[in-house]
């Protein structure tokens, strides 16, 4: 059975029930990263999907197999998280050329 609750939530208080998990707006996130990385003074292009992004990426950098990075990215089609593979491999061109020695 599939977990559905919340990553990201917020507590509410229902008086019957008492502190409730409520899910949190992608707006009210967004708006959360902003105020964080204002107040970090760095890079003010930051987003929420930048860390998902990153995430991935990191995970594909670092040779974990690209159907657990789908399932772990929540991507419906594997082709999506391809895409990010190949970005990698395009980034690491020159590193995986400069292991080839071509002339001895």
């Amino acid at each position: 059975m599939e977990d559905t609750s919340p990553l990201f939530f917020t507590l509410y208080n229902r008086r019957e029930i008492g502190f409730n998990k409520k899910r949190l707006t992608y707006p009210t996130l967004y708006k959360m990263v902003k105020e964080a990385v204002y107040m970090a003074g760095k890079n003010l292009n930051v987003t929420p999907h930048w860390f998902r992004h990153t995430f991935v990426t990191m995970l594909l950098e670092n040779d974990v197999p690209l159907a657990v990075v789908k399932d772990w990215a929540g991507h419906s089609d594997i082709s999506t998280t391809n895409i990010y593979l190949e970005r990698v491999n395009q980034d690491h061109t020159y590193t995986h050329l400069n292991k080839v020695e071509l002339f001895k």
